[in-house]
């Protein structure tokens, strides 16, 4: 999940708990190194993962949980106002976000192979009447073996995404 969570296009504002249980402020740390987009991370002192603060620590600080929950928004809208001044214009951002097209490896022509699955199941009948005649069959394998290699040594010559 952290690579995939890594690879993403989207600015990512994190938001953390000081003293969450199922949270490891160094991995966040880590994660957020290894990003490719910008990303922010805010830690709430003395909140849980829920981010609420512990009512004797608010009462020591003379704020509420409002307050808290205020501070919080403030610097999630602090973090957009950044990312998308950063960006630029809307059809800027379109032109960097646009996903690329990659080549597909496992492209095959089906038609190929299904006209050349005629020829390896011709090729036992071809089989017997070369052994019921005496003959050779090393020609008749070879030849079938021979379309199947065309067939797909074209299926990977063949350019992707249609006629370039």
């Amino acid at each position: 999940m952290e690579d995939e969570l890594c690879l993403t296009y989207c600015p990512t504002l994190f938001i953390v708990g000081e003293l969450a249980m199922d949270t490891s402020l160094e991995t966040m740390q880590h994660i957020r190194r290894n990003m490719v987009v910008d990303s922010g991370m805010v830690v709430v002192g003395s909140a849980n993962h829920n981010l609420y603060v512990s009512s004797t620590r608010l009462t020591l600080e003379r704020l509420s949980q409002k307050c808290v929950e205020r501070s919080i928004i403030e610097s999630v809208v602090d973090f957009v106002r950044q990312v998308t001044t950063d960006l630029g214009s809307p059809s800027d951002c379109r032109g960097a976000l646009k996903p690329i097209q990659l080549p597909s490896l496992y492209e095959v022509d089906m038609a190929a192979l299904r006209a050349n699955r005629g020829a390896t199941g011709g090729q036992k009948s071809k089989k017997k009447d070369a052994a019921t005649a005496g003959g050779s069959t090393v020609g008749a394998g070879e030849k079938s073996g021979g379309n199947i290699k065309q067939a797909l040594v074209q299926a990977f010559e063949k350019p992707m995404g249609g006629d370039r």
